[in-house]
């Protein structure tokens, strides 16, 4: 993509962001909800005093300057990126009593989308979600705390990015007839180009996707991602008899883990994490043990969906080697395609054969298991790191 072609993409979303900003807020402002006053004071003067200072239309005006720069102290800068994002989805939760395609037919009594309205609706909401990504871009990071605050809001935000299509559609649309999965289609259409849209004004390497370089290299770690794998499944415990029949819904799971999780540990988060670190001998080493902790930690969440205690450290330590190994790869190939497909794979195959895609086995045994995929992976990621020295320490994750 040309630096020309793609000012004009951000200039046409700049557009859209401001046209949906604005409606939104007097949207918000006469309606009837039940908010008080304060609150619609409140976001009106956050997102005019704050708002704007994003490379946010690009012009000479005299006056311009007030709005467009940025803030003086880059921390600011890093918080009002999460403001805004706070912001957008503030006004969006606020359920609106009309709904925009009530009058064009497009829902029935009942406010229910019909089909016609429920693609017009997913359009409309991934052109609104796009406008936010091109224009509330990350600002330079300039300190390891800076990168840790960052990289655990963007880990929030990458959570919270799931319900935001259906969270669009039900406040300005309709009903969504039918308990609709978004998951996939708000990371292909928000969390990749976040992605691309930060590496290119960071002026920072794009990943490889989908070319078949160091296919030799890929071949090599077969036998190990095949032993790894049946650790990990304790495949031992769980004869084919037993096994999950392949669902739909489980091949999107894996996909929007697969894609979702690379993007952004293995590209955005390491590179933020390379770049801070570049200045340290050891600079890649210590941004893989870090993107892989935060790996470890996204892992937490699975109690709030009904696993034990001792099911979620064992899954959290196992994500943490993982995370490892899966770095160690992005760092040595840049290639995030073939990363993406691993991932996805051993979600989907762990799902068929466990019945679910986390820690299958509870207790003891599962910690055991846990603690063995981690240090395996510890160690063969040593191991490459050992035998791609020159490749591995000149890694760098700044354009040439």
């Amino acid at each position: 993509m040309t630096n020309k072609y793609f000012q004009k993409m951000t200039n046409f979303f700049h557009s859209v962001y401001l046209l949906t900003m604005l409606s939104l807020l007097i949207i918000y402002n006469v309606s009837t909800s039940n908010d008080f006053l304060i609150n619609k004071i409140a976001f009106t003067v956050i997102f005019i005093s704050t708002g704007l200072k994003f490379d946010f239309l690009h012009t000479d005006a005299k006056y311009s300057k007030i709005f467009t720069r940025k803030f003086k102290y880059n921390w600011v800068n890093c918080i009002n990126f999460f403001i805004q994002i706070f912001i957008f989805i503030g006004l969006l939760t606020n359920r609106y009593p009309v709904y925009l395609f009530k009058y064009l037919g497009l829902t029935n009594k009942d406010n229910i989308l019909n089909t016609l309205g429920l693609f017009l609706a997913v359009i409309v909401s991934t052109l609104m979600l796009l406008s936010l990504i091109f224009t509330v871009t990350l600002p330079k990071i300039t300190s390891l705390l800076q990168a840790i605050f960052v990289s655990i809001g963007i880990v929030v935000f990458y959570l919270m990015c799931f319900p935001l299509i259906n969270i669009i559609i039900e406040s300005l649309f309709g009903k969504v007839s039918h308990n609709l999965d978004f998951s996939l289609l708000a990371v292909l259409t928000v969390v990749v180009p976040m992605v691309y849209i930060t590496l290119h004004h960071s002026q920072i390497k794009r990943p490889v996707f989908f070319k078949l370089t160091n296919k030799s290299f890929f071949l090599t770690l077969i036998p190990f991602l095949f032993i790894i794998f049946c650790i990990d499944s304790a495949v031992w415990l769980h004869p084919t008899s037993s096994w999950s029949v392949l669902k739909l819904s489980t091949m999107v799971f894996s996909l929007r883990s697969g894609i979702g999780e690379e993007f952004i540990y293995r590209v955005l988060i390491m590179s933020i994490l390379v770049s801070v670190f570049q200045k340290y001998k050891h600079g890649p080493i210590y941004a893989i043990i870090t993107q892989a902790i935060l790996f470890g930690i996204l892992h937490l969440i699975n109690i709030l969906s009904g696993d034990s205690i001792s099911a979620t450290i064992s899954s959290t330590i196992d994500a943490f080697g993982i995370g490892i190994f899966f770095g160690v790869l992005y760092l040595l190939t840049k290639n995030i395609g073939i990363i993406v497909i691993i991932h996805s794979l051993w979600d989907l195959m762990q799902s068929v054969v466990t019945g679910t895609g986390n820690m299958s086995v509870p207790g003891i045994e599962g910690l055991i298991i846990s603690i063995s995929v981690m240090s395996i992976c510890v160690i063969y990621s040593v191991y490459l790191i050992s035998q791609n020295t020159i490749s591995f320490e000149s890694s760098s994750v700044k354009q040439v």
